[in-house]
């Protein structure tokens, strides 16, 4: 997930904005098998980032 700087900047102050980002988040998540509570989860999902090659977001 990629976004501009001000549509970063919108999820920063915008309560609207931040409540899609969260929904988004958490779909990609769910997609990938991160649970809440688990940080394993979490963090086989970042190895897995990483394995792929997926460059990191720059905004």
């Amino acid at each position: 997930m990629v976004f501009p700087v001000p549509r970063f900047r919108a999820f920063q102050t915008n309560e609207d904005a931040r409540a899609e980002l969260r929904v988004r988040v958490l779909a990609y998540f769910n997609q990938h098998g991160v649970r809440e509570g688990a940080p394993e989860t979490f963090c086989a999902l970042g190895n897995a980032e990483i394995s792929a090659g997926t460059p990191p977001a720059h905004y």
